[in-house]
């Protein structure tokens, strides 16, 4: 379930003319087509988000992007001082569209158009990971493999404007670091997170048998710290995708691998990395004493999210949900003293997407539930809460092509 490179072609599909469908049917339905290349509609009908949307419709769900393909890990909501929340992806495949895209959503499940925050010239896919670094201002660390003239890895931090705000300011860099570059085709993934003032950012530098490196900036670019943790047996240097997460108490917990996957305990300020005992599952998100899981099934068809200590003993677990080989739920999302973890279903076609909150005492309940429109092929998904609001986010592929689509739910019930 680990697979994160695209196998699909790409392949250019034509959309269907507002004029020409509005000619056809005289019912149309809330949402019954793309809007055309101007993003134009018919009479009563506004484009909201590449698809026309009745003027009397109030949708909770939005398809604000169809494209090549997004890695699971670049998706990352925050709340909006517009109200709502906004969803920053990373399309990293989409020939001639490389780049970062900020999507407001409304409390009313209302997209808007994507915003390009960042381009990525080229055609080499960047790693990214995004944190808020105050209301106005995203910290965007960027890992980069070398053009034609260059010889190493970049990596770097910028500090870009949030939400759509207008005169947009060139993108600030704050810090830069450059390594050997040993080849590959895509960059790992770069893990990171806001801890008070700091920015505290993590990825393999494959040179030398590989290490991860854990970089520590204050919020201006200032360097801080940079610790080498030793890659772990079996985690190859190439492969070895890297993810943080800060619990509500601050602490911080390392996810590395991709076919092999293993959990450190950091202490950033102390210097040191403590690997955490090999248990059954997925990791999803680490509390700093106690980690949660996602463990399958035999026949991966399906799956309880169980959280056990850091000596694998368990602690709490979900009922049993259904699942689908292939599908990536990839990260939990910290609220509260809590994680979210989705994509979850009653239904093993996955009409809906239900995010679940796992406590860290072992509380497990489902707080919110959006309906799909789609019955494509689900991938992953992402979710967030924000007053009383549950956003959620997930990718299905549509034939050649990936859509993304987001959702609003009242969120209930959270412990």
């Amino acid at each position: 379930m680990m697979t994160k490179r695209p196998h699909r072609a790409v392949v250019l599909l034509g959309l269907v003319a507002a004029a020409a469908a509005a000619a056809c049917s005289p019912e149309l339905g809330d949402t019954p087509f793309a809007c055309d290349a101007e993003g134009t509609c018919p009479e009563s009908y506004t484009c909201q988000a590449t698809v026309c949307v009745a003027d009397s419709a109030n949708p909770l769900i939005s398809r604000p992007l169809r494209v090549t393909y997004i890695n699971r890990s670049e998706m990352f909501w925050f709340p909006s001082a517009k109200g709502g929340a906004t969803l920053v992806v990373n399309d990293g495949f989409s020939p001639g569209e490389l780049g970062l895209y900020e999507i407001h959503v409304g409390a009313d499940g209302v997209a808007e158009a994507p915003i390009k925050l960042l381009d990525f010239p080229g055609v080499t896919p960047v790693s990214s990971v995004v944190v808020a670094l105050d209301d106005q201002t995203y910290g965007v660390v960027t890992m980069r493999f070398p053009d034609e003239l260059e010889d190493d890895v970049e990596l770097a931090l910028q500090a870009l404007p949030r939400d759509g705000g207008k005169p947009r300011p060139a993108p600030r860099l704050l810090h830069s670091a450059k390594y050997p570059y040993v080849g590959g085709y895509e960059p790992a993934y770069v893990g990171g997170v806001l801890r008070g003032d700091d920015v505290v950012y993590a990825f393999t530098e494959a040179g030398t048998g590989g290490a991860i490196v854990v970089t520590r900036l204050k919020k201006d670019g200032t360097d801080v710290t940079t610790q080498r943790i030793p890659l772990p047996d079996g985690v190859l240097p190439l492969s070895a995708d890297c993810l943080l997460w800060r619990a509500a108490d601050a602490s911080l917990m390392l996810r590395v691998g991709l076919d092999v996957i293993r959990v450190f305990s950091l202490d950033i300020d102390e210097g040191t990395a403590t690997e955490v005992p090999l248990a059954a599952g997925t990791p999803l998100f680490g509390f700093g004493g106690s980690v949660t899981y996602l463990e399958t099934s035999e026949d991966a068809e399906q799956a309880t999210i169980v959280l056990r200590d850091l000596e694998g003993k368990q602690i709490g677990a979900s009922p049993p949900q259904p699942f689908t080989f292939g599908l990536e739920p990839y990260t939990g999302v910290a609220y509260g003293a809590g994680a979210l973890v989705a994509p979850l279903s009653d239904d093993v076609s996955y009409a809906t997407i239900d995010v679940g909150y796992m406590g860290p005492d072992g509380t497990f309940a489902k707080v919110a539930s959006v309906k799909r429109q789609d019955t494509d092929e689900l991938y992953t998904a992402r979710a967030f809460a924000s007053e009383g609001k549950a956003y959620v986010a997930w990718t299905s592929f549509h034939e050649q092509l990936m859509d993304v689509w987001v959702g609003v739910s009242p969120l209930k019930g959270v412990p």
